[in-house]
């Protein structure tokens, strides 16, 4: 299962923005953390933030490059990327999502996804956001 599981998964959910993919694949009851900080979602809140991306993000492609399964658990390190819908430039991001999958849905999951480097690609941030913050500065 594991790392077709996930790729069909990013496939329908992210990028063709499939919302029935999220009610087949996730326990209705399961809980996502790191999407949102200091917040965990749900199937329910997928069907909010997927069209809301989409709306700001074009062209998405997601790749695998790394997934390992242990039992239940499965770890993936993905690839994302895709185009600003209003500058047409190109973002790309890395992130990992570690999740228990029981039955053929997704029980639990963790992500880690670095998204403030991908809006700058984007140009929905200043260029070196971070450096600016890292040294003291104010972006705005």
């Amino acid at each position: 299962m594991g790392y077709h599981f996930m790729q069909d998964f990013f496939d329908r959910v992210w990028a063709q923005g499939d919302l029935g993919a999220v009610d087949e694949m996730f326990d209705p009851n399961a809980r996502a953390g790191g999407l949102v900080p200091q917040l965990q979602v749900g199937p329910e809140d997928f069907h909010i933030m997927v069209p809301a991306l989409r709306h700001l993000i074009q062209e998405i492609e997601v790749k695998i490059e790394h997934s390992i399964q242990a039992g239940d658990w499965l770890w993936s390190l993905v690839r994302l990327q895709g185009v600003a819908a209003d500058t047409g430039r190109l973002g790309v991001i890395t992130g990992q999502v570690m999740c228990r999958i029981e039955d053929g849905h997704i029980k639990e999951a963790y992500n880690h996804f670095d998204f403030m480097p991908f809006f700058e690609q984007l140009g929905m941030l200043p260029e070196n956001t971070m450096e600016t913050l890292m040294t003291g500065g104010t972006i705005g």
